[in-house]
């Protein structure tokens, strides 16, 4: 009997539980990235902005996004320009993952 509740009160598995990502952004284009926000890929929610406030990942700077909270195997990552204008990659949450931007990364500026 005292197995059996002690069964019942093991902790829950870490399987259902998502994944925590680490990505490294770089920027190597002529504009300052004033916002980095992340989503899961199915949504369209966004995290709060995951630059400390204030601070701009300005030309040839990287930023590290650690403990990416991920939902399934992807994470979406936001980046937001000087001009307003937003950018995409979607990274795995299996391995740490890199992002660079360039001049030539198509940007989302709702035209």
């Amino acid at each position: 009997m005292v197995t059996l509740s002690c069964a019942f009160m093991a902790p829950p598995s870490l399987s259902g539980s998502g994944l925590q990502a680490t990505i490294t952004v770089t920027n190597n284009s002529d504009r300052d990235i004033n916002h980095l926000y992340t989503s899961p890929i199915s949504r369209k929610e966004w995290t709060a902005d995951q630059l400390p406030e204030g601070a701009k990942l300005a030309s040839g700077a990287s930023f590290t996004l650690s403990n990416v909270i991920c939902e399934g195997d992807q994470v979406r990552v936001i980046a937001e320009d000087k001009d307003g204008c937003f950018m995409y990659q979607v990274a795995s949450c299996q391995e740490s993952a890199t992002w660079t931007i360039t001049n030539t990364t198509s940007r989302d500026c709702g035209n």
